[in-house]
């Protein structure tokens, strides 16, 4: 008997579970850009822009100075403590470049690129030279996965030349709140 309640007990909550959608609510509140190599990149401006209540654009451009090829970006996701951020989950580099030139991108890269492409000139073959930008990416709930962990985060994302160095870090700071309906 004791096992027939025990199943009983888990049905039910598989089903509350299933009748309570929760939805997530993302606010992108900063926005930083920390040039590593002013001789390559120069004139950066990071923003953040509300589009609505629940959906934010993210907006960064710049001056590449010197052709850079071959570059790769390391993107590490971070959930605040108490203190500080901690690292969580993700810590991936992927090659920018061999995405574009021989379609050979990562899991990553390959998840990711579709969404932020319509909105940048930093979609095609390296090197990359010039004016680049990356203008009102929406970011909003529909984009990340229905049961993410509600918090603060911190997205940082490292791009980096292979036999060059570090040439720019951008942080992205965001919450993220859980939406119970019924």
């Amino acid at each position: 008997m004791n096992i027939c309640r025990r199943v009983l007990i888990f049905i039910a909550i598989l089903g509350l579970f299933f009748y309570v959608k929760a939805t997530i609510n993302v606010k992108i509140f900063k926005n930083n850009c920390i040039v590593h190599d002013p001789k390559t990149i120069q004139n950066i401006s990071c923003s953040v822009k509300p589009l609505n209540r629940t959906t934010t654009a993210v907006n960064i451009s710049g001056y590449i100075i010197r052709n850079v090829s071959n570059l790769l970006i390391n993107a590490q996701l971070f959930k605040k403590s108490e203190i500080n951020y901690r690292p969580f989950l993700v810590n991936v580099t992927e090659n920018y470049c061999d995405y574009f030139s021989k379609n050979k991108g990562g899991a990553y890269m390959r998840l990711v690129a579709p969404i932020y492409m319509p909105y940048t000139n930093m979609n095609h073959t390296c090197p990359f030279y010039g004016y680049g930008f990356l203008k009102d990416l929406p970011i909003s709930r529909d984009k990340l996965p229905k049961f993410w962990p509600p918090g603060s985060y911190r997205l940082d994302l490292l791009a980096y030349e292979k036999n060059y160095g570090k040439l720019l870090t951008i942080q992205l700071y965001f919450d993220i709140k859980e939406i119970r309906q019924q």
